[in-house]
């Protein structure tokens, strides 16, 4: 995936490259030079461009192959493809694509190419037309009344921000997509016993199963699994496909919950809807920081404390756990 997104922005760049060789020998063409001659001189004539364009290029990917750590190792691919497919377009842009179309002569088209070639010199007729008699004047008096136009279309740009600024536009960068599965994980204090684990887990189970046999039984949830690691209990429904199951994904971990009620002598209890998909993770999240350890989990408390007098607030964990430096 990572090797394929890097390829995808890798495209548009080489694209252009091959679009300036080619209209620069195209320039030459409409001249009435022929084909091998016009292909060396418009090929010459962007060269420096054309090598200097690419090498900044690979010198702006290239920091992201030296990220140190367990994402240097997946970024790390992203230079790679990207600079690997940079260079390949140069020798693309400046030899194969020029030698390409010295070869080219009117004489040797196919029929069929002679056609399309005819509709294309047709079409290319139509926008030399458009250019010369609208485009063209257009530019000139947009360049007489430049400060006009520059005012024109600041005032273009602040009204369109101003608009989505007032809430009109309904905007979430990151909107919450439920998943296929409900998960929860239970966080039992160090060296808790692995009977206290066995009947978290347990309890867990048990409550989900509930919740699938009142909502359907094999309609609502076609597995579960379920964890023990270190002190952390977790348990994870697979749902099945939204258009069968009666409920939805965040429905059945609120039903979930209810049915779970408080567990005694848990650290935190914390139900998922939107695990993995984008926008998912914790709602709202405080870093507190504090020299003393004593001072940092009284805070920690206080303010899980507060945050726990609103209803909206579910699964609240203070971030303290006796043992954890």
């Amino acid at each position: 995936m990572i090797s394929m997104f890097a390829f995808i922005i890798a495209l548009g760049i080489v694209v252009d490259d091959a679009i300036v060789a080619g209209e620069n020998i195209y320039e030459y063409r409409q001249r009435g030079m022929d084909f091998r001659t016009a292909a060396i001189k418009g090929a010459q004539d962007v060269a420096i461009p054309i090598t200097f364009a690419i090498l900044t290029n690979v010198v702006a990917f290239m920091p992201l192959y030296f990220v140190p750590g367990f994402m240097g190792k997946i970024w790390r691919v992203i230079p790679l493809v990207v600079c690997t497919v940079f260079l390949v377009s140069l020798a693309e842009a400046l030899f194969i694509l020029p030698s390409h179309l010295s070869h080219m002569s009117d004489d040797d088209r196919k029929p069929m190419l002679r056609w399309i070639h005819a509709r294309q010199q047709a079409f290319s007729r139509l926008v030399s037309r458009f250019i010369e008699g609208v485009f063209g004047p257009a530019l000139r008096s947009m360049m007489a009344y430049r400060y006009l136009v520059m005012a024109i279309g600041f005032s273009v740009v602040i009204a369109a921000g101003a608009y989505v600024a007032s809430g009109r536009i309904g905007f979430i960068l990151m909107p919450k997509t439920e998943s296929d599965s409900a998960v929860v994980t239970a966080t039992l204090p160090y060296g808790s016993p692995m009977t206290s684990m066995q009947r978290v887990q347990d309890i867990l189970v048990d409550a989900g199963r509930v919740v699938v046999d009142d909502a359907g039984g094999e309609q609502m949830a076609d597995g579960v699994f379920a964890n023990i690691s270190n002190n952390s209990v977790e348990v994870q429904f697979y749902l099945t496909d939204p258009d069968i199951r009666p409920l939805s994904t965040g429905e059945f971990v609120k039903r979930w919950r209810d049915a779970v009620g408080d567990i005694a002598g848990l650290e935190s209890l914390k139900f998922e809807s939107d695990r993995g998909g984008p926008g998912s993770g914790d709602a709202l999240t405080i870093e507190l920081s504090h020299r003393d350890i004593d001072t940092l989990d009284r805070a920690s408390e206080a303010l899980a404390a507060r945050l726990g007098e609103f209803s909206v607030v579910k699964d609240i964990d203070d971030g303290y756990t006796p043992g954890k430096r």
